[in-house]
């Protein structure tokens, strides 16, 4: 059993764009998946295109982690938006916003009113970038280390007391910075074990 949901018909190319669901119970989901129809004199044209995140952030079979984080791409939002964008309660909301704070991957950015907002740490202006800092990026972790920022003795001071709980928060951090995406803390992670090790030896 298939579900079509229009997604947007593009009246210049006389292209329709659909998203479609597969419902049938006895299977395993799938991912939905969209396909163009392209309409010209005596021919359609058919052909599957990619969805992106932000266009699936209503989709039940996504995680709630997943559905916030593609919520947040465009812009900042609150608990309250979050809830209806992505169709979970605002309990589950507040619970996974909490958890994906602690893994550095959202940061607060200020207030709506009386309601906070939140954002991805990759979509926001750095938090921790100072003047100059365009000049003297560094493009290693080893040189990010070598010459740290003012702000950065303060987290490790948070990381070593607890460094389990708190590694992944700090190479979020050290990615935004050195990859220009917090979301990818797993590549510089060892990288940054490895120096944390040394400094600790030293």
């Amino acid at each position: 059993m298939l579900q079509f949901i229009l997604e947007e018909y593009d009246e210049a190319s006389s292209s329709l764009d659909v998203r479609v669901r597969q419902h049938k119970t006895n299977f395993k989901p799938t991912k939905p998946f969209g396909v163009r129809f392209t309409f010209a004199e005596k021919k359609v044209a058919v052909e599957a295109i990619d969805l992106q995140d932000t266009e699936l952030v209503d989709e039940a079979y996504v995680p709630v982690k997943n559905r916030i984080v593609a919520a947040l791409k465009p812009s900042e939002a609150t608990i309250r938006d979050l809830a209806e964008l992505t169709g979970a309660e605002v309990g589950t909301i507040r619970n996974k916003i909490s958890e994906l704070k602690g893994e550095g991957v959202v940061i607060d950015a200020g207030y709506r009113g009386r309601e906070k907002l939140y954002s991805l740490l990759s979509s926001s202006p750095n938090p921790y970038r100072e003047s100059g800092d365009d000049d003297n990026k560094p493009e290693t972790v080893a040189e990010f280390f070598a010459n740290p920022p003012e702000w950065l003795p303060k987290q490790l001071e948070v990381y070593r007391k607890d460094p389990a709980r708190h590694l992944k928060s700090l190479c979020a951090t050290v990615a935004a910075v050195i990859l220009g995406d917090g979301l990818r803390g797993d590549e510089v992670r060892d990288e940054v074990e490895r120096i944390l090790t040394e400094g600790a030896q030293s």
